[in-house]
């Protein structure tokens, strides 16, 4: 959310009506890719809301620079951010499970060289 006073008042709203939320809320222009990946690395959020369109049609039709700007090249900074995020979520989770395998397989040749047999 880029409003200060609009964050505020649903984050009031949310943790009114849900007191075991867990929120945190940031100020964020999803035209800024930077940011966004910024907000993304260090809250790897589970689940992305983006409601962050303008909506306001006849407004945009006289402003239509800034509608294409904010609704689709936002929306679409939003989306590789996203994107980004679970692909190095896999990475690091293929990167753990190789290290696993590797360190298995040590354990394993370790046992084999000494003559110990591993479990039946």
């Amino acid at each position: 959310e880029r409003s200060e006073f609009a964050l505020f008042t649903i984050q009031q709203e949310l943790l009114r009506n849900h007191s075991k939320l867990e929120l945190l809320s940031r100020i964020c222009d999803i035209c800024d890719p930077i940011r966004l990946e910024t907000v993304f690395a260090e809250d790897a959020p589970q689940i992305v809301f983006h409601a962050a369109a303008h909506k306001h049609v006849p407004m945009m039709e006289l402003n239509p620079g800034e509608a294409v700007k904010n609704n689709v090249f936002g929306t679409k900074a939003v989306a590789d951010a996203a994107e980004a995020l679970r692909a190095a979520e896999a990475e690091a989770a293929a990167a753990e499970a190789a290290a696993s395998a590797a360190s298995a397989a040590d354990e394993t040749a370790g046992d084999a060289a000494s003559g110990e047999q591993g479990p039946e």
